[in-house]
């Protein structure tokens, strides 16, 4: 009985910890949105010692498979198991924004170079060559 009771105290930590990965989803989809880089790498490392610990907690529970036999236990196990398939559907949508946004600031600076390309090739270009413009230049 003791060690089922650790084994729903291990369940009922994994799903905090994957309720606190899925709030640092919805974080990153905002990160994502405003470009904030440097509040995006700080969410992925959260995330990553989060998943470190759910990966330490999944291993202990799967060496241990006598808990499986016991149905309250087990209808923890499967609510963790959606909750894991709701966060992977969230995080590939994060990821497919991500890409969009990539290719959005790709396009902004294909877009700032030909604007930078067309001014320095004519703009300044012409104005050296156009004779009697430095007339009114201090000089």
């Amino acid at each position: 009985m003791e060690q089922w009771k650790q084994v729903r105290t291990a369940l009922h930590l994994m799903m905090d910890i994957l309720s606190t990965i899925e709030a640092n989803t919805e974080t990153l989809s905002r990160f994502v949105r405003k470009r904030a880089i440097t509040g995006l790498n700080r969410v992925l490392r959260e995330r990553a010692v989060l998943i470190d610990e759910l990966t330490v907690l999944n291993g202990q529970l799967i060496s241990e498979t006598s808990w499986k036999r016991q149905p309250e236990l087990m209808v923890l196990w499967q609510a963790i198991g959606l909750k894991q398939q709701e966060i992977l559907r969230q995080s590939g949508l994060v990821v497919r924004q991500a890409m969009a946004e990539k290719a959005d600031i790709a396009d902004e600076i294909r877009q700032i170079r030909v604007k930078q390309q067309v001014r320095s090739r004519y703009v300044h270009h012409w104005a050296v060559l156009v004779p009697g413009r430095q007339i009114n230049e201090k000089g």
